[in-house]
């Protein structure tokens, strides 16, 4: 009987481990990839663009997944290939600093035809070069660029130093996400943050941009070294831009949505938002000091068909500015703004409307409450 109990019991063992065997066996491969693993080194000056693009090749041969990079800098000049395959990636940093090395034609992150694309956990740096009669002074034309894209999400993630010759993020057919992002010292020569169509082509449209908790001012301090960028760099913190042909509220369902919240602009661009034939918009929770150069205004907005601003503050500067311009159809509602030096509330042509609810401020077109 003991011989026979002890039989059972080895049989039972046998079967333990087979089972936990075949289990072992059946798990997928892993689709994190460590960019260490493919020569990516930190910290030793050498550029990294290479053994990158290696990891990238590897992952996307796992059909998308995970990359991570050490901690330290490491250093990328050229284009890095995450376009194709209809494949997701998530790109993770840990204590990482890309340094930006490229040239004014450098496109660095370059997505297109992926599924689900997020970036977290980076601190995208410029080399800081004050000098615009040299061509390095640009450190890439874009730094990321999104196009066919399902989604995209930044988060948790900063741009120091970094002036890119057209825009610092681009997302053109992408639904896309900026949350608890910081922009210091960073310039886009036609926006930091883009959508839609761009600077050299009209055959995109906008499809959705959500900005929250992000900041973007024209000073940056990164490893106890700060980053400047002239305020005439930036034309626009964040553009977004379509058609008139795609501007279709009936149709639009939320996929061209602009949403800004809980953010700051600071005066370094000339306009803090533009929209242009973007169906809604959305504004809460934003605080802008008002440029006071040109044809300065916080908010541009032309042929949006419905947008909000609602409790908001606009203000400082040395001239008349508008909180916010409205042109081409728009209709904006306002509500519990706060007007500041010499803002006023809108310019707008006869074709236009905004209906304020509650403004309080000087030059506000209701009398502030007491």
């Amino acid at each position: 009987m003991k011989n026979l109990i002890l039989k059972y019991k080895y049989l039972l063992l046998t079967l333990i481990v087979f089972a936990v065997g075949f289990i072992y066996w059946s798990l997928p491969v892993s689709n994190v990839v460590y960019a260490q693993t493919y020569g990516v080194i930190a910290d030793d000056g050498i550029d990294d663009t290479a053994a990158i693009n290696a990891a990238i090749v590897e992952l996307k041969a796992r059909g998308g997944g995970k990359l991570v990079f050490p901690p330290g800098q490491v250093i990328v000049s050229d284009r890095l290939y995450f376009i194709g395959g209809n494949v997701s990636y998530e790109i993770e940093g840990d204590g990482t600093e890309i340094l930006v090395n490229g040239n004014n034609g450098s496109v660095i992150f370059y997505f297109g035809n992926n599924n689900q694309v997020q970036i977290h956990g980076l601190s995208f740096v410029g080399r800081n070069v004050y000098d615009p009669s040299d061509p390095h002074y640009i450190d890439c034309a874009y730094l990321i660029f999104a196009n066919y894209v399902d989604k995209l999400t930044i988060r948790n993630t900063q741009f120091i130093g970094v002036r890119a010759a057209f825009s610092i993020v681009y997302t053109g057919l992408a639904d896309t996400v900026l949350e608890d992002v910081h922009f210091g010292g960073s310039s886009g020569g036609s926006a930091a943050v883009e959508a839609g169509i761009t600077a050299w082509s009209n055959d995109q449209w906008f499809r959705g941009l959500t900005v929250r908790n992000t900041t973007f001012l024209d000073y940056g301090n990164y490893r106890d070294h700060d980053y400047w960028k002239s305020s005439s760099d930036n034309t626009y913190w964040i553009k977004a831009s379509s058609s008139v042909e795609m501007r279709d509220s009936v149709n639009a369902m939320h996929e061209r949505l602009l949403r800004i919240e809980d953010s700051r602009f600071d005066e370094a661009a000339t306009v803090a938002i533009a929209a242009w034939n973007v169906e809604f918009l959305k504004v809460e929770g934003i605080n802008v000091n008002v440029n006071s150069t040109g044809n300065a205004r916080a908010l541009d907005l032309s042929g949006v068909h419905y947008a909000e601003v609602n409790f908001s503050r606009f203000g400082y500067t040395n001239a008349n500015k508008p909180a916010i311009k409205a042109v081409d159809g728009t209709n904006v509602s306002v509500k519990g703004i706060t007007l500041g030096g010499g803002v006023i509330l809108s310019q707008k042509d006869d074709s236009s409307a905004v209906n304020a609810t509650a403004c309080f401020g000087q030059n506000c077109p209701l009398a502030p409450r007491r």
